[in-house]
């Protein structure tokens, strides 16, 4: 969940956290990846590795981790509550339920990503990582700032600009650079044969 006025008590124990893990969190709070409410636990980091399913049948492709070195593992314990801190400010709680280790991250890795290889990034950063994992609901206290803030949309916010619209069909097509007319030409298609209300892009 997204608290910006929460006003309960800020843990004393933190973590510091990095560019990707608050992505994670943000999108985790705000819906995005729902319907994880927190960081995925033992039981559902390795169903959705070995099965591509969460624990309770619902499919999804890759796991959302939150990993720590075994010195930071060490002082932290199940059932209670983690400040995670980006820049000295703390951005999130983490409300702990389970830490965990899996024995052999190499052998996930494959089953994950599909190769060892350290040159694919996410794979660098799954296998480098620490090698204890801490599961869990959180709560989101603050957002990242961004020069880019204007334009991005909650799924709630976007939600609400189908129904204002009158969409009930969209498409949405997911791209990492400018749109170009072969992309045009997929979306027009994409829309009439599906006879969508809408279009929505989402750049990364």
């Amino acid at each position: 969940r997204f608290s910006p006025s929460y006003e309960g008590v800020i843990p004393e124990k933190k973590i510091e956290i990095n560019d990707d893990t608050l992505m994670d969190a943000e999108q985790i709070a705000l819906g995005a990846f729902s319907p994880l409410e927190g960081f995925m636990n033992k039981m559902d980091f390795e169903s959705v590795a070995n099965n591509m399913r969460l624990a309770n049948g619902l499919v999804w492709t890759l796991p959302i981790a939150l990993q720590v070195d075994e010195e930071t593992s060490n002082f932290l314990k199940g059932g209670e509550d983690v400040s995670l801190m980006y820049k000295n400010e703390v951005h999130a709680i983490l409300h702990l339920d389970e830490i965990y280790r899996l024995n052999n991250k190499e052998e996930y890795s494959v089953k994950i990503f599909g190769t060892t290889d350290r040159t694919h990034p996410g794979v660098k950063k799954f296998l480098e990582g620490g090698d204890y994992f801490l599961g869990g609901k959180l709560t989101l206290l603050k957002r990242k700032s961004s020069e880019h803030k204007i334009h991005e949309l909650t799924p709630i916010q976007t939600r609400k600009v189908f129904s204002e619209r009158g969409w009930s069909k969209v498409l949405g097509f997911h791209t990492r650079n400018v749109i170009h007319r072969s992309h045009e030409f997929i979306q027009l298609e994409g829309m009439e044969k599906s006879l969508c209300d809408g279009l929505f892009v989402h750049p990364i």
